[in-house]
């Protein structure tokens, strides 16, 4: 269990194993229910993603050479 402090501006830090575990970054939306006398912090769902939300996601994490990358394309007849 970790313990977080509030600020006087009413904010908290979420612990970076927290935050890595959990797939948060920065700019992360949060929706704040109380449930049973607990706070409830749970990312918010963006309607509006954008391609730069995709990216990362799809950016192949190895080399790959010049064979390779065309290999699926021999024997394409247009």
């Amino acid at each position: 269990m970790t313990t977080v402090t509030l600020t006087s501006k009413g904010q908290l830090v979420i612990p970076k194993a927290i935050r890595t575990a959990l797939h948060i970054r920065s700019g992360t939306r949060f929706t704040v229910t109380v449930d049973d006398g607990r706070i409830v912090l749970e990312p918010s769902i963006s309607k509006s993603m954008q391609l730069g939300d995709w990216l990362p996601a799809l950016q192949v994490r190895r080399s790959i050479d010049d064979a390779e990358l065309l290999a699926p394309v021999d024997g394409y007849d247009e």
